[in-house]
Parts: C-alpha cells; sequence; structure tokens
C-alpha cells in the first residue's frame, strides 16, 4: 500500500463480480469521475469466478490507485463482513462505499466530497458525519425501475426522524453515501449481528453525530436478482397476502423484520454506556420489542416514536406489531 494516504479511499466489496460485466462497469464509473483524487481499497469475498482476476488486470493499469485486501488470503465473509474488513483498512479522512454492480455519475465524488467539506466545517472534524443521496433504480439491462431509489421504497430521509425511527428503518444505501474518519472510529468493527454495514453507519452517525440527506441522484441502483437488498412490495401486494393467510402473513412480518431487531440489539450492547437516556431507551426498546406484550409494544412506539417514513407503514405496525 502507497505510504501517502489520500483524502478519500472508495471502499469496495465484491463476490460473483464476473457475472454480466457489472464489475468491469462500475470501475468504468469510477475511473471516469470529475474527481480522481482518491484510492480504491477492494475485497474479493472469495468469489469461484474470475473476480480476482478482474481486480488484477485493473491494478495492472492503476497500481497507484488500486488496492486489494487480502489478496492471497482468500475467505468468505459475508456481504456485511466483507464490507466490515474493508473498513477496517481504510486510512482516509473521508470514506464512500461501493458496490459490484451500479453505475455512478461522473460527479458523485465530486459531490459527496463538497458536501462532506460542508458539513465538517459546520460540525467540526471530530464529529461522527454522513452524507448520502437519492439514487435511480434500474434492471439488470439498465431499464429505469423509477426515478427514485427514495420514491420507491417510500422513504422521507430528509424529514426530521427520531433516533426511535431510525433504530425501526435504516435508509441509507451505503454505496450513496460518504463518511468521515470520526464514523469510522465511533462505529468500530462491524459485528456480524449487524446485518447491514451501512445500516451500523445510519444508525452510529444518528446517535453520535449528524445525518445528511441530499435530493440528489448520484447513481444507477441496479436492481436484479443478485442484489443483496430487498426489493420492495405494492401496498395492494401486500393486502392480498394479509388476507390470504393473515396468520402466516404475520409471522413472515415479523421474519422480514429480524435483521432491523438484531441490528438494534448489537448497538445496544455496543453502545449503551454511550448513550444518551433517550436514544438508549429507543434502543433498548427495539432491541426487546418481541418480549413486550401488546400494549408495551403499542407504549413503546409511541414513547420512542418508533415510525416509520411512511404514515401508512406507521399505521400497519402499530396494528400488526
Amino acid at each position: 500500500m502507497p505510504d501517502q494516504t489520500p483524502t478519500l479511499e472508495i471502499a469496495m466489496a465484491v463476490y460473483g463480480g464476473e457475472h454480466g460485466g457489472y464489475l468491469e462497469q462500475q470501475l468504468k464509473t469510477l475511473f471516469a469521475q470529475t474527481n480522481q483524487a482518491w484510492r480504491l481499497l477492494v475485497r474479493d469475498d472469495a468469489s469461484p469466478d474470475r473476480t480476482l482476476d478482474i481486480l488484477r488486470a485493473w491494478r495492472e493499469r492503476y497500481p497507484e490507485r488500486i488496492v486489494i485486501i487480502d489478496e492471497n488470503e482468500p475467505r468468505r465473509l459475508g456481504f456485511c463482513g466483507n464490507f466490515s474488513r474493508v473498513l477496517e483498512v481504510t486510512q482516509a479522512q473521508y470514506v464512500m462505499l461501493c458496490d459490484q454492480d451500479d453505475l455512478w455519475y461522473p460527479d458523485k465524488v465530486e459531490r459527496a466530497v463538497q458536501a462532506m467539506l460542508k458539513l465538517e466545517d459546520q460540525f467540526g472534524y471530530d464529529t461522527p458525519l454522513l452524507s448520502h443521496t437519492d439514487l435511480r433504480p434500474v434492471d439488470g439491462s439498465l431499464h429505469i425501475i423509477a426515478p427514485s431509489f427514495w420514491a420507491l421504497y417510500r422513504f422521507s430521509p430528509r424529514h426530521y426522524r427520531s433516533f426511535g425511527s431510525v433504530c425501526l428503518e435504516t435508509v441509507i444505501s451505503g454505496m450513496a453515501s460518504i463518511f468521515n474518519r470520526a464514523l469510522i472510529q465511533k462505529a468500530g468493527k462491524i459485528p456480524p449481528e449487524a446485518v447491514f454495514h451501512d445500516g451500523w453507519l445510519e444508525i452510529t452517525a444518528a446517535a453520535f453525530g449528524y445525518v445528511e440527506a441530499r435530493p440528489e441522484i448520484s447513481a444507477d441502483y441496479r436492481r436484479h436478482t443478485s442484489n443483496a437488498s430487498p426489493s420492495p412490495r405494492s401496498i395492494l401486494f401486500m393486502l392480498l397476502r394479509i388476507l390470504k393467510n393473515p396468520i402466516a402473513w404475520r409471522r413472515g412480518y415479523w421474519l422480514r423484520r429480524e435483521p432491523k431487531l438484531s441490528l438494534a440489539k448489537a448497538f445496544f450492547e455496543r453502545f449503551r454506556d454511550d448513550l444518551s437516556t433517550p436514544d438508549r431507551q429507543a434502543a433498548q426498546a427495539m432491541a426487546e420489542f418481541r418480549q413486550k406484550n401488546f400494549w408495551q409494544r403499542r407504549h413503546a412506539i409511541i414513547k420512542h416514536r418508533l415510525f416509520y417514513s411512511s404514515p401508512l407503514y406507521t399505521l400497519a405496525f402499530f396494528i400488526l406489531a
């Protein structure tokens, strides 16, 4: 690794990147950025295909710009563990996360760095800061699915969100974000129980610093069967499922929310002594939500403002929880 640490590092975690030529396409968008003052740290999660060969070929073209982590020690860490490992070796003041199958717009890096500089002017270098944008969802062939990721998933990240809301519903996409060294240091090693690396960073920034939502589209977010993040379901689809088998749907409802409960529990166990009293109580309420009775759950929702961005989702949560 070069001795001189750049101001920005891009942390990329890959697995099976040969498929569809997606990794090659993503790398091309990185090296077409208007801001090239960065270094790429990338780790292959023991892919069974030619992913590592692709990365090595790109490193030959940009030997001072690309660092392959654990190149000679392949081991499977999983989606969250792979990103966590790359974050462990970052050194720069600012870090951006990068998936293997999206397409960054040419000014994504430039605008992200400008946003972070403004935040640090406002809050200081020692404050954990995270800035993120909206995205444009596309399919594997780059056909537009929706003009806005936030609208598709019914997120309203620019509106005020209580810490309880963040515990219930983390909304950022890692590849849409930039964050500073203070956040990486505070977040520490991401536990496997957190499930979502970007959720861990968001909840940490919300508790100890500041999260900024910028209403701009910074990349095409490719949606296909290989994505690690879930796809949204329409309200009509959910209603039909509920009417068809309400007991099975309610069981599935909690199974789908288990990762969020696991994230809140892992966060509470790590930071309970560092959190303010209201935030500690909100995190604990979410972590222990399933152990509460019918009325205790509803009391927790109101007291700790465990609200979704969508009022309709919040109403459904209040009724079904």
